[in-house]
């Protein structure tokens, strides 16, 4: 009878554990902007995210994200920023906290990388030329 009780409570007790964890869970808040270091320019599209989660965000027209942690812990955390044609770059140990806003205003280099020369040979082909005239005499022969 005993043993069957404490079955029982241990069931009770780890599912109210499973509801309440996830209210225990911070609500974080991240935003800020990514723009390009030389220009200035808003990077539209550019890809934020809290490396170790799945929360993530995308830039918008101005540049400007907001990456809403939903169920993310309080903690030390490193972000990663993405954009195509830019060097990745990772901010460290950012702190994260419940209630509490961060800013951050990024500015990504670009990865500029040197191809070497390309060269583009032509040939004409007198075999399709051939048939295109030939073409053209059936269809005048035909009239």
């Amino acid at each position: 009878m005993k043993k069957l009780f404490l079955i029982r409570f241990s069931v009770v007790a780890f599912f109210c554990l499973l509801c309440v964890l996830p209210a225990l869970a911070a609500n974080i808040k991240i935003k800020g902007a990514v723009k390009d270091k030389l220009s200035k320019e808003p990077l539209i599209g550019a890809t934020i995210r809290l490396l170790g989660t799945q929360a993530g965000a995308v830039t918008d027209m101005n540049g400007n994200f907001e990456l809403n942690g939903v169920g993310v812990l309080e903690g030390m955390y490193d972000i990663e920023i993405k954009y195509l044609g830019y060097k990745t770059e990772v901010r460290r140990k950012v702190r994260v906290e419940n209630g509490n806003l961060v800013i951050l205003n990024l500015e990504m280099e670009t990865d500029a990388q040197e191809l070497s020369d390309v060269v583009v040979v032509a040939k004409k082909n007198r075999e399709n030329e051939n048939m295109a005239l030939l073409e053209q005499q059936k269809a005048v022969i035909a009239v």
